[in-house]
């Protein structure tokens, strides 16, 4: 595969990453029932998995690729441009946010280290940064992954794919029970209810959609030429779809069996599907959606993190005070929901811009 051709391929997975920013900003605007009593939505949580087997796959590729050894320097520079790509612009919106929202939400000592060492997520702090509680088991997949690769490598990812691949289904079906049996045992779970409705944000407990995708990598390099075919890349589109119209469906008509059913390891695997025909469907054309709207996904793709971070404050914004009806019907709530989604597109581009493009530059020191 030359280098134009991956570059494009990641382009679209560039795309992607960005659909997922603009779901997550839809999702939090609370749009309205639609049919059935179902909206028309992707629950945060799917996106959230979504994006988590993403972020697997590209951190895997980077190991298999070679860009990153299982030896002392490299890990730790892995370790450095991760932490650049993070945690400054995780830091000035906490910051900027403490100084805007009311004085009851302070920073304590406590919440300095639960929350800034990613250790635990602070739901006092959800009206104006709630979606920031993904970051902790982002950033301790990190910290884990060289091990992970390590065990991947121990078993024989690269030559036994599908042996391999079949303990990784079973293992990432088991770890989120194994994950709610453990926080039960040690009483996290008190006041979050049984498993029918346990939220439950370690990284034990996502960690089976990180390994879902890290996996998408040597399927991809095993079966290229399968992967390729016309109707090989139909059926992995559509049925990565169907998944989330799936899901999506069944949280909303019974978030019970959403919760109890192993949802996590299916969205992974959806998401995978939707990685892998990503990557097989061959030189990406923005003719086939339009330049402009091409261009506005890969720009969001830029300004994603951002759109992560910074979204919450003003979808709050919008819906208390500037627009209070705009989930009163889908016509008020589109109007919401471009407000809403353009102030926080401005404000990641200003980050963008003041706090992540120096720090990128300082990345490539390592």
């Amino acid at each position: 595969m030359n280098k134009d051709c991956e570059d494009t391929h990641f382009d679209r997975l560039h795309a992607w990453r960005g659909l997922l920013a603009l779901g997550i900003v839809w999702h939090h605007m609370g749009p309205p029932e639609f049919l059935f009593g179902v909206p028309i939505n992707v629950p945060g949580r799917v996106l959230v998995w979504l994006f988590y087997a993403l972020s697997g796959f590209v951190i895997a590729k980077s190991f298999f690729d070679g860009r990153y050894q299982l030896n002392r320097g490299s890990i730790l520079r892995f370790y450095a441009r991760r932490l650049l790509r993070i945690v400054p612009l995780l830091y000035v919106v906490y910051f900027v946010l403490w100084f805007l929202t009311p004085r009851d939400l302070v920073m304590t000592p406590r919440f300095f280290i639960e929350n800034l060492l990613f250790l635990k997520y602070s739901f006092a702090y959800y009206p104006v940064l709630g979606a920031a509680w993904f970051l902790g088991p982002l950033i301790q997949m990190y910290i884990v992954f060289p091990l992970v690769y390590f065990l991947l490598e121990r078993v024989g990812i690269k030559t036994r794919i599908g042996q391999v691949l079949g303990i990784v289904m079973i293992v990432s079906v088991i770890l989120p029970y194994a994950s709610y049996a453990l926080n039960k045992l040690l009483g996290f779970t008190a006041g979050q209810g049984d498993i029918t409705s346990f939220d439950d944000r370690t990284l034990l407990g996502n960690l089976n959609v990180f390994l879902l995708g890290a996996a998408a990598v040597p399927v991809l390099r095993k079966w290229p030429q399968v992967l390729s075919r016309v109707k090989v890349r139909r059926l992995l589109f559509w049925a990565g779809c169907a998944i989330v119209v799936l899901l999506s469906v069944l949280y909303y008509r019974n978030s019970r069996c959403f919760w109890v059913l192993p949802s996590s390891t299916v969205a992974g695997a959806g998401g995978v599907l939707l990685i892998l025909w990503c990557q097989s469907s061959g030189p990406w054309q923005p003719s086939h959606i339009g330049r402009g709207p091409a261009k506005v996904l890969m720009m969001l793709g830029t300004l994603s993190y951002g759109i992560f971070l910074w979204h919450d404050a003003w979808v709050q914004t919008v819906v208390n005070r500037v627009f209070p009806s705009c989930r009163d019907s889908y016509g008020s709530f589109i109007i919401g929901f471009v407000l809403a989604g353009s102030m926080t597109a401005v404000t990641a581009w200003l980050t963008y811009r003041l706090v992540e493009t120096p720090f990128s530059r300082l990345r490539k020191i390592f």
